[in-house]
């Protein structure tokens, strides 16, 4: 199968957050799938935090990716809207996880991944906290509506 539409990476954005994690193998499946490499990073505020970051990062990338290609990394940003679309570049679709909630943020309702949703403009597979971490048989079709 040949690349997605021109795409050349799938980025998996990952916080603290238990349902960021969730679309660590998801994102495994869809990589092999689509023959894309993964990019897995996260937001850090300061320098001295990227380290232990990058760290945690190939500990998630080893137990859940196996044979994926796969890169880690960090990136700096204060907005995580801003830094997963800048992340993802003009060429990176993206798979996150998402709560699936609706709260209060900064005087709006809204979610991190309603955010990238509308920002990216290009495919977002969104894993939800109900997804199965691992959903059974390889996958064999994806469909984008």
């Amino acid at each position: 199968m040949a690349h997605f539409a021109g795409m050349t990476h799938l980025l998996v954005p990952i916080d603290e957050r238990e349902t960021s994690h969730r679309a660590v193998p998801v994102a495994g499946r869809l990589a092999k799938r689509l023959e894309l490499p993964i990019q897995l990073f996260t937001r850090v505020e300061y320098d001295h935090e990227a380290e232990a970051a990058k760290r945690e990062l190939d500990r998630i990338a080893e137990a859940y990716l196996g044979d994926n290609d796969v890169t880690t990394g960090t990136i700096f940003g204060e907005d995580p809207v801003e830094s997963i679309v800048a992340a993802a570049g003009e060429t990176g679709i993206g798979c996150m996880g998402t709560a699936a909630s609706v709260r209060f943020h900064d005087g709006h309702f809204g979610s991190v991944a309603e955010g990238v949703t509308r920002t990216l403009g290009r495919p977002l597979f969104l894993v939800g906290p109900e997804m199965e971490r691992h959903p059974g048989a390889p996958t064999r079709k994806v469909g984008v509506p």
